[in-house]
């Protein structure tokens, strides 16, 4: 079975709780957390451990910007597939050139690192980007966690995506 939590996360400096830092495409975001959580296996019945942050913010040229992490491993085998997997990792930097809303999918330009593995020890499967697994890893008390790889996008009528190298590193608002 995949750990849940890491030994150590990547060597990325550190931020301050409730806030986060992005690094890509040779630009720096920083800012506050929407959300930050984790939930393990603690209950009976529970089939898995899932770390996931949110955070919404407008850049300084204008743009709308919302980025997603999520790591999440799924003990129960009956979910293993090509769809969930036994171990999911994502990063999604979503955006619009013009500072409309992000509420709608289809409305906005896509920047992705994601990748699951579906069955314990079997290689990653990328579906967009890169990396190495575990691409999001989350500390042992479940409030840092930190994000490497490639994210990759496509252009669209909203806008470029950022792609390229990343680094992110977060930290939720508990202790």
């Amino acid at each position: 079975m995949s750990g849940f939590l890491a030994d150590s996360l990547h060597p990325i400096a550190p931020v301050n709780p409730g806030r986060f830092r992005l690094k890509v495409a040779g630009e720096i975001h920083e800012g506050e957390l929407s959300s930050c959580g984790w939930s393990m296996r603690t209950e009976e019945g529970a089939n898995q451990d899932r770390f996931s942050a949110t955070a919404r913010w407008r850049a300084e040229d204008g743009r709308s910007m919302q980025l997603d992490m999520w790591r999440f491993v799924m003990h129960d085998e009956f979910f293993w597939n090509a769809s969930h997997g036994h171990e999911s990792d994502r990063v999604q930097l979503r955006l619009r050139d013009d500072g409309g809303s992000l509420v709608d999918v289809q409305d906005t330009t896509v920047s992705q690192m994601s990748g699951i593995r579906t069955h314990p020890g079997t290689s990653p499967r990328w579906r967009w980007g890169s990396g190495e697994m575990p691409a999001v890893r989350v500390s042992a008390d479940g409030l840092q966690a930190t994000a490497a790889g490639e994210l990759h996008g496509q252009d669209n009528e909203r806008g470029s995506p950022l792609t390229g190298p990343f680094s992110l590193a977060l930290r939720c608002a508990g202790t």
